[in-house]
């Protein structure tokens, strides 16, 4: 995405999220702005060159998670909806590129924040019950070949329901659920009537159907890598929510064979790391880490010496491999799996470049025709990941990919706490 996209749909912004825009332009000190253009230059400069990133600290970590945990609340809206893109030199949120699993993610991201949380110092209890209840009203009941149940519709796109949506929206209730016991009973049926979407749309001896149409009870039951990897993991994350109990286990039993067969996909790949992952922490086995290598082996082979020079947003990437990491290092030989950690320590270090701070509230006059711009809401801005460096805006899902990575390297990895 160029720069100039940042101006398409300008006006249409305008009608769904007046709140976001500063009345007045802030002013910009000389200091400020040699500050700005000293920190554009460094940036830069640490993001053509590899072999300046350095490993981040534990502490250096934390600061991360906590920074970004702080801007996916402050995107939360009133109705629990999440600011999908915003633009924090301009201080404008744009939804038109918005829709229902990036919202569904969310939820995902902060079940999993708050499961670690156990000093609850992230405060996330208000915000998770927000954003269940913003999903819980674009929930639609329905029902598939004698099957009822409940997915959630995306009101972006035609009102479908998608799988993988559904699927991480319940994994986000069952991680709240677990992590405050006291709120089973008021989510319990939510969980069930979520997963009994999912297990509908698992086909005989075949992955899940990814969209379904609540209206006519129909779906074409052309299958998606994103929704195979994310209905997947529902199955085992409900399992265990469950205790294990013979009837989730043996839906996973059912399903791990055709998906442990798919052919390696970037989009399977992320959520398909996380379900081995949990497989492999309650059984391990030898065979999980052979697939988990097949699968990184085939997701790092593009990303060469060119792609170190990127200046993108490459968290997605690395979130997979945090995920992967631990079942690899438990069951192969240290050498072998150390270049796997390498490549965690590397892109945890340069995506934290692209996080914004209190040093890099004001755009440098270099990156762009615009000259110096100064977000006008400096705690709306802080804490989330930038699209690129050349691309200064913050999506919700680039943002929440990237907690994830610092977020499991730091647990997961390194056995540590917030």
């Amino acid at each position: 995405m160029k720069t100039t996209s940042l101006f398409i749909g300008f006006t249409l912004v305008l009608s769904f999220c007046a709140p976001c825009f500063a009345q007045t332009a802030p002013v910009i000190t000389p200091s400020e702005m040699q500050t700005s253009r000293q920190n554009h230059l460094r940036t830069l400069r640490l993001l053509d060159d590899p072999s300046l990133i350095k490993s981040l600290s534990s502490t250096e970590i934390r600061s991360v998670i906590a920074n970004a945990v702080s801007w996916i609340k402050n995107a939360q809206e009133p109705n629990g909806h999440f600011c999908y893109e915003y633009y924090p030199y301009r201080g404008v949120c744009n939804g038109k590129f918005d829709n229902i699993v990036r919202q569904a993610g969310t939820l995902y991201e902060l079940g999993e924040i708050i499961r670690l949380d156990t000093q609850n110092k992230f405060a996330l209890d208000k915000v998770i019950e927000n954003a269940i209840s913003y999903l819980q009203s674009l929930s639609k009941p329905s029902a598939y070949n004698g099957k009822t149940f409940s997915c959630i519709v995306d009101a972006h796109q035609g009102g479908d329901c998608k799988v993988g949506a559904t699927a991480l929206a319940v994994i986000g209730v069952i991680s709240y659920v677990e992590a405050r016991p006291v709120v089973k009973e008021t989510y319990a049926p939510l969980i069930e009537r979520y997963m009994a979407f999912v297990r509908a749309m698992r086909k005989k001896d075949a992955g899940f159907s990814n969209v379904f149409d609540p209206l006519k009870g129909t779906t074409d039951g052309k299958e998606s890598p994103y929704g195979n990897g994310e209905a997947f993991l529902a199955l085992v994350r409900y399992a265990k929510y469950t205790g294990y109990t013979a009837p989730a286990t043996t839906e996973i039993e059912s399903a791990y064979p055709y998906i442990s067969r798919l052919s390696p996909d970037p989009a399977l790949y992320l959520w398909f790391m996380a379900a081995l992952k949990d497989l492999d922490s309650r059984k391990p086995q030898k065979a999980y880490a052979d697939l988990a290598k097949t699968h990184t082996d085939a997701r790092m082979a593009p990303f060469d010496e060119k792609q170190r020079h990127n200046d993108h947003n490459l968290c997605s990437y690395v979130e997979g491999i945090t995920s992967a990491y631990p079942v690899l290092r438990k069951h192969l030989p240290s050498e072998t799996a150390h270049p796997y950690r390498k490549e965690i320590d590397f892109w945890l270090a340069k995506s934290a470049l692209l996080q914004v701070s209190s040093v890099n509230l004001v755009q440098s006059d270099l990156l762009g025709k615009e000259g110096f711009k100064k977000t006008p809401q400096p705690d709306r801005a802080i804490g989330g990941f930038l699209t690129g460096h050349y691309d200064p805006a913050q999506r919700i899902d680039f943002t929440q990919h990237c907690v994830s990575s610092y977020i499991q390297t730091l647990a997961d990895i390194d056995g540590l706490h917030f």
